[in-house]
């Protein structure tokens, strides 16, 4: 029997103030007959966060559960997730996922752990509770099997685990694993008596990728694709990026010709899929990576006021805003990273900046504006209402509107008590300093 997961996700919608529309991830788990029936399997669910950051970056899940064989249920409001799957024996199981309001269906099939074919040493761990350090012991092949070196008596109701090749790849014995520490890269297991021993000829080689299946269109697999392809293209291109925020680099350059290419071949390729979320990373770009928005950042304030009154930005300003009336709060991929640059361009039309041709040509004000910051505060994701509650309730303060900044700030914690501010403690920094103000 293979294991089997199965998810299935049924919105239930609930209209009370400054909460977002939830839905019930439920579904059984089966697990195959090369484990231990009652073993742990561990369903994380991250917000976020990008995956191809390191896991100790990753910061904790939103919704962690360790659940035996059986049925289990996570609510998670409508948004961006990464999901990770986890279990003795098994080879993990990890997807980008989006939750929608439809409904959707979603299983998935672990595949048995492996290792390595060459192993030049194994090394066995007791994990006492309380020590920083696990105690070591040395294991030797004898025939085909690793045995302790020294005499030993297990110790009852202890937890041990065994590493490979001084490089903590992990490993088990199928008969004896009942506990999973992914934190520490290793499997654990527990012995109330007998020989420990390695036997490596026991375990599944070559690898085996654990697979998933789904119905719907929120969970769609050409995501975790498309999420692939944008993590390589920033991994790729990430010293060209770098080099181009500290102007070594410039939009001429053959090299930023290219990384611009490749992300239009990848828009090209998903954004009928996924329109919302080509929309906020075309105006990421515009933020990032624009020789017109490293103008309206400098401190040259004649340069600036160049730039600001120049056909150049016009056409940007034009392209820009047109992006963000396409772009819709209910969008499950939002982040609100955009916020700041309409907060630039209030700044801009605040301080009257723009010539009278701009203005007609524009239509641009500040109430325009206004309506946006009101628009996107409506957000369904509460991880992109908290960044956009984060950012305008620090501007909202700075321009002396103390109160309105503080509604926001604290409405954080209730909307989204897992978002990094509150984690870091920045958020009650902040609130702080507006009190002492």
């Amino acid at each position: 029997m293979k294991t089997i997961l199965l998810f299935c996700l049924v919105l239930a919608e609930f209209s009370t103030f400054a909460s977002a529309p939830k839905a019930s991830l439920s579904g059984k788990i089966e697990l195959p007959e090369s484990v231990l029936p009652n073993q742990d399997i561990h369903v994380n669910l991250y917000v976020g966060i990008n995956p191809a950051l390191p896991r100790d970056k990753w910061g904790e899940p939103m919704q962690q559960l360790t659940v035996k064989a059986g049925k289990f249920s996570i609510n998670a409001p409508v948004g961006n997730y990464f999901l990770t799957i986890s279990s003795f024996n098994c080879n993990p199981y990890e997807l980008p996922i989006v939750i929608g309001k439809d409904y959707e269906s979603f299983s998935v099939e672990l595949a048995p752990l492996n290792i390595p074919p060459d192993i030049n040493t194994v090394e066995l761990y007791l994990m006492n509770k309380g020590e920083n350090r696990p105690k070591k012991y040395e294991m030797v092949l004898k025939g085909s099997r690793w045995l302790p070196k020294d005499s030993l008596q297990l110790e009852k109701g202890q937890q041990y685990f065994f590493i490979l090749n001084n490089n903590n790849i992990p490993v088990y014995r199928p008969d004896k694993l009942v506990n999973f520490s992914i934190e520490k890269s290793c499997f654990q297991n527990f012995y109330n008596n007998g020989e420990i021993e390695f036997e490596p000829h026991t375990i599944p080689q070559p690898y085996v990728a654990s697979k998933g299946q789904w119905k719907g269109n929120s969970l769609n697999p050409e995501y975790s694709k498309v999420v692939s392809e944008l993590n390589q293209w920033k991994k790729d291109y990430q010293k060209i990026f770098a080099g181009f925020l500290k102007g070594e680099i410039t939009e001429k350059d053959p090299a930023y010709l290219a990384f611009i290419d490749d992300f239009e071949s990848i828009q090209e390729k998903y954004s009928h899929q996924f329109p919302q979320l080509f929309i906020e990373k075309k105006l990421f770009l515009m933020d990032s990576a624009s020789s017109i928005k490293k103008a309206l950042d400098s401190k040259d304030l004649t340069e600036k006021t160049k730039m600001i009154q120049s056909e150049e930005f016009t056409t940007y300003l034009m392209e820009y805003m047109a992006l963000v009336d396409r772009l819709s709060p209910d969008s499950p991929f939002l982040e609100g990273g955009f916020i700041n640059s309409l907060i630039s361009f209030e700044q801009i039309i605040m301080n009257n900046s723009l010539t009278d041709a701009q203005k007609n040509t524009l239509g641009l004000s500040s109430d325009k504006i206004e309506n946006l910051f009101q628009k996107f505060l409506q957000s369904e994701s509460p991880y992109a209402l908290a960044n956009i509650k984060y950012i305008l309730g620090t501007y909202y303060s700075e321009k002396g509107e103390l109160e309105k900044g503080e509604i926001l700030l604290n409405a954080i914690k209730s909307d989204c008590p897992y978002h990094y501010t509150i984690t870091k403690g920045i958020l009650d920094q902040e609130i702080l300093g507006m009190k002492s103000n």
